[in-house]
């Protein structure tokens, strides 16, 4: 198993615009691949370790009008991974996200909000072209998350990926 890690970009810490100070970093993330190196044709079965701040929840509805939510701030954003950088031919999966929780909180009006909390896996699938030939396979891209808490949401944070996949030549793969 190999592992890649990411981080909050340095803009993205030292943003203030919106008052809040340095913003908090309350997720982080760990990128897993299933093997050490990939043969051309093959595809990379990766798992996201988003791994959230025991006090932070991130939501998946990000409208619950009934809630009093629906105000058009820019808060309450669904998380989404985007792919920046993908190298020609390469194929990604659509971002698989795990089932989530349901909770209720005092600001929820009695509503189960659908969120995730604590250490969640998302999967992605990167299919290497036949073609490719043997060397380091760069796929950049970013985490959008927005965490809440008990008292409110929290501004919304981003996170570089970066996934490195060894491309061997045809013979072997391990």
């Amino acid at each position: 198993m190999a592992i890649g890690w990411a981080s909050p970009s340095q803009a993205q810490l030292e943003d203030d615009d919106a008052g809040f100070g340095p913003l908090p970093d309350y997720v982080g993330v760990r990128v897993i691949r299933d093997r050490r190196s990939y043969r051309p044709g093959q595809t990379a079965k990766l798992t996201l370790e988003l791994d959230l701040h025991p006090d932070v929840h991130v939501n998946l509805d990000p409208r619950v009008p009934e809630a009093g939510m629906d105000d058009g701030k820019p808060f309450s954003k669904a998380p989404k991974i985007e792919w920046t950088a993908v190298p020609t031919g390469v194929e990604v999966s659509p971002t698989r996200w795990p089932k989530p929780l349901r909770r209720n909180y005092s600001f929820s009006m009695g509503r189960r909000l659908p969120v995730y909390e604590g250490l969640t896996r998302v999967r992605v699938d990167v299919r290497i072209p036949k073609e490719q030939p043997a060397g380091l396979l760069v796929l950049r891209g970013v985490l959008h998350a927005q965490g809440s808490t008990e008292l409110g949401c929290l501004p919304p944070q981003e996170d570089d990926l970066v996934v490195e996949l060894p491309v061997r030549s045809r013979r072997r793969a391990r």
